[in-house]
C-alpha cells in the first residue's frame, strides 16, 4: 500500500496543487530575472555527465567548463535533456558575477518551468478527484 492510498490522498493532493500554482507563479519569473542578467556568452564543454533513471522519467547532470578570458569558470545543469561528455555548449552568463549562468541548450526555459508546475496542479487534483470518487457513497432508495 503507498502512501498516496493510505488516510489523506485529498491532503497530499492539496498539497501538490499549492506546490503546484506556487512553482507557475515563481519559477519563470526566476528564469526569466536570470536569462535577463546573463547577457554575455562563452563557449564551454561538458566535462562530466550523471544520470538518474527513475523508470519513469530520465534526468541528467553536467559539469560544464568555460572561459572568460584565461580564466576557468564551472557551471551545474540538471536537465531531462541528455548530451555526451565533450559536446560544445553555450553559457550565458552574467558579466557582473561571472559564476551566475545558464546554458542554453540545457536550461528550463520559463516555458517550461510553467509546465512542471502545471503537471503538479494537474497530479493534484487527480489525487483530490480520485479520493472524492472513492469515498463517494452511492444511496439506492428500495421500492417498498
Amino acid at each position: 500500500m503507498s502512501y498516496l492510498s493510505g488516510k489523506y490522498p485529498t491532503t497530499f493532493g492539496i498539497i501538490i496543487a499549492f506546490i503546484g500554482i506556487m512553482w507557475m507563479i515563481i519559477a519563470p519569473v526566476l528564469a526569466k530575472d536570470k536569462m535577463k542578467r546573463c547577457t554575455e556568452t562563452a563557449e564551454g564543454k561538458v566535462m562530466i555527465a550523471h544520470d538518474r533513471d527513475t523508470g519513469i522519467f530520465s534526468s541528467y547532470s553536467y559539469e560544464i567548463r568555460y572561459y572568460i578570458g584565461e580564466e576557468p569558470y564551472y557551471a551545474y545543469e540538471g536537465s531531462s535533456k541528455y548530451v555526451t561528455i565533450g559536446k560544445e555548449v553555450t553559457v550565458h552568463y552574467n558579466p557582473d558575477k561571472k559564476s551566475e549562468n545558464y546554458i542554453e541548450e540545457l536550461s528550463d526555459t520559463p516555458l517550461s518551468e510553467s509546465l512542471y508546475g502545471l503537471f503538479g496542479i494537474g497530479f493534484g487534483a487527480f489525487l483530490i478527484i480520485g479520493d472524492y470518487i472513492k469515498n463517494k457513497k452511492t444511496y439506492y432508495v428500495s421500492k417498498d
